[in-house]
Formats: C-alpha cells, sequence, structure tokens
C-alpha cells in the first residue's frame, strides 16, 4: 500500500510541476551531447594514454558497444572519426561546452522537484557539474572494468577458495555489476545536485526507480529497432543522432 500511495504522489507530482517539459529538456540534451561527450572521453583518454594503442582501443570498442548492434555501419564511421581525427583545445571546449547542457537541465529540473528557494552561484553550479562528470566518468571506467573481469571468468574458468568463478559469475559481473554502477551514479546524483538537504533513503530510491526504467526503456528500444521500427528508412542519415 505504501508503494502505491508513494508511486500514486509521484504521478501526482509530476504533472503539478509540468516535468513533461524537464524531461524534454533533458532528452534534447541527452540527444545533443551524448556524443560530444563520448568524444570527449574517448580524445582525452587517447591523450592522455598516448602511445598506449591498446588499452585506447579496448576504451574505444567498449564506447562503440554501448549502441545497438543494429548500428554497426554508424558506429563504424564514429569509430573512424575518433580514430584519426585528434582533438584540439578549441575542439576541446566545444565538446565540452555541449556535453555539460546536459548537467545544467538536469540541475534545473531538480531545483523545479525539490522546489530550491535559491540557487546555486554560477561558479558553484559549474563546480558540482565538472564535479558529477568526474564522477561519471570514474564510474564508467569501473564498468569498463567490471566487464572485462566478466569476460576473462567466461573464457578462464577458475577456483578460488573452494568456489567456481565462472560462467554464473560472469553473468553476474556482466549484468548485476552495472546496474549497480547505475544506481550508484543515480543515488549520487539525486544527493548531491538538488541545493537542498535529500535523505539518503530518497535518494536511493528515487535512484532505483529511475535505474529499473532506464533498463526497461534500453531493452524496449533496442527491441522496437530491431524487430518493428524502420528508423533509417523514414530519418535516412538523421538516423545517427536519432539512435
Amino acid at each position: 500500500m505504501y508503494l502505491i500511495k508513494t508511486l500514486g504522489r509521484s504521478v501526482t507530482s509530476f504533472f503539478r510541476n509540468e516535468c513533461f517539459y524537464l524531461a524534454a529538456s533533458i532528452a534534447y540534451f541527452l540527444i545533443v551531447s551524448l556524443v560530444p561527450l563520448s568524444l570527449l572521453l574517448v580524445a582525452l583518454f587517447g591523450y592522455v594514454l598516448g602511445g598506449n594503442q591498446e588499452l585506447y582501443n579496448f576504451l574505444l570498442a567498449k564506447l562503440v558497444g554501448f549502441f545497438p548492434a543494429v548500428t554497426s555501419g554508424i558506429t563504424g564511421e564514429l569509430s573512424n572519426l575518433i580514430t584519426y581525427k585528434g582533438i584540439s583545445l578549441i575542439t576541446f571546449f566545444i565538446y565540452g561546452f555541449l556535453a555539460l547542457q546536459l548537467f545544467y537541465s538536469i540541475e534545473r529540473a531538480m531545483d523545479v522537484i525539490f522546489h530550491v528557494p535559491k540557487k546555486r552561484h554560477f561558479l558553484l553550479s559549474l563546480f558540482w557539474t565538472i564535479f558529477i562528470v568526474t564522477l561519471v566518468i570514474l564510474f564508467w571506467v569501473m564498468s569498463f572494468t567490471v566487464s572485462s573481469v566478466a569476460g576473462f571468468f567466461y573464457d578462464h574458468p577458475m577456483n578460488v577458495w573452494g568456489l567456481q568463478l565462472g560462467y554464473r559469475a560472469a553473468i553476474l559481473l556482466k549484468y548485476v555489476a552495472p546496474f549497480v554502477m547505475i544506481l550508484l551514479t543515480f543515488t549520487t546524483v539525486f544527493k548531491i545536485v538538488p541545493h537542498v538537504k535529500v535523505h539518503a533513503r530518497d535518494a536511493f530510491a528515487g535512484a532505483l526507480l529511475v535505474t529499473v526504467l532506464l533498463e526497461l526503456a534500453k531493452h524496449l528500444f533496442t527491441f522496437v529497432v530491431k524487430n518493428i521500427g524502420y528508423i533509417g528508412t523514414i530519418y535516412g542519415s538523421l538516423t545517427t543522432f536519432i539512435l
């Protein structure tokens, strides 16, 4: 009963705070900033790592793997773009500016939802935005690491202290661990982004709901693109940005 009442209040608040427009704003800036942010991350890794081409290729492959399999042609061109194009100082700031817009829109949505009476100072808001971007990068790297460990256990089963680490461990690390990473990311965002005090329990509950809905949306989108929709036929060259 408590869960039903909570969901009912959430739906009511969603319409009362005009969250349709907030969600549309976040979705728009997500589409606009996703590719620049991805390019920025990979370019930074390539710039910092320098001659470590194997690790650079590994990170690039993981990034491309986030896109649906039906866009293999598009991701192939994206891979070539990232691999063969360098990053200048101006390009770095352009990528960074476009990527940060997503986090500004999220902060704006948090201010409305939590009825923040006074906004943060611009510099403080910029600091928290950069901090969140850094945090997301760290969680992303951890997710890559966990995925690599999962693949290793799948191909090379081993026995540790009487426990057989093989197929089951690989499945656990491949699906459960990324879910936990996303859950921790959203919990942190809900805890520190609003300019008001948010209890850890409420932040965790909201993050859990968002993570579950995100996973459902991801699988539903992949299913629709593969089996039902013909996005490429309708949108042509714009399919890259839509997907």
